[in-house]
């Protein structure tokens, strides 16, 4: 695997997280999907920054006070009721609404009603808050390395290979992802060693 640089990293966390077309009122699970992805893409940067000693909460709250445009006034209920039931595959907790196609009500709560997060402007906040943290690697090599070398640990990855056709001849190249932790895939194929 490719050494990670923190443009590759940029790519790895927010890759895919916009849609290309605006969704439509009929595409509200397409839109709670893409709700989770951007919870757990979250969840997986919060990883990546965590201070040695913070628990959970800790580095949620730390990294939404020094990279979130919103700050962490909300930080808390985000973590509870927005991203740990989406990583379940449940409803949003009380005091969340998620909506989509509705950037004017992102970030605004009625009556002392939920909070409601819009997904087009919560990945766009996202969005803001990795680079806030890329910035903040970028001027400090020693904090750049720390993450980049948790990025280059994680129990996954994604490279091509050749998958040949049953005649012998190769297929295009596919992408595949595989557990480094059990399995690594190598030119002309797999190897069961652990990754260094």
């Amino acid at each position: 695997m490719t050494e990670p640089t923190l443009s590759t990293l940029r790519e790895a966390l927010l890759g895919g997280l916009r849609t290309t077309k605006p969704l439509d009122s009929s595409e509200g699970d397409l839109a709670y999907e893409r709700h989770q992805l951007l919870a757990l893409r979250l969840h997986r940067i919060v990883q990546l920054v965590r201070p040695p000693k913070a628990n959970g909460r800790e580095a949620w709250s730390a990294f939404f006070r020094a990279h979130f445009p919103h700050g962490d006034e909300h930080a808390e209920l985000l973590r509870t009721a927005w991203r740990r039931p989406l990583l379940r595959n449940r409803p949003p907790g009380a005091g969340v609404l998620i909506t989509f196609a509705a950037p004017g009500a992102h970030w605004s709560r009625a009556d002392d009603g939920p909070l409601v997060l819009d997904l087009e402007s919560l990945a766009r906040d996202l969005e803001l808050a990795v680079d806030s943290l890329l910035a903040g690697c970028a001027a400090d090599p020693a904090r750049a390395l720390r993450v980049l070398r948790r990025f280059r640990r994680r129990p996954w990855t994604v490279e091509a290979f050749v998958q040949p056709r049953p005649d012998g001849y190769p297929l295009d190249h596919v992408a595949a992802a595989t557990s480094t932790s059990a399995s690594s895939l190598m030119r002309g194929g797999v190897s069961t060693e652990q990754p260094n």
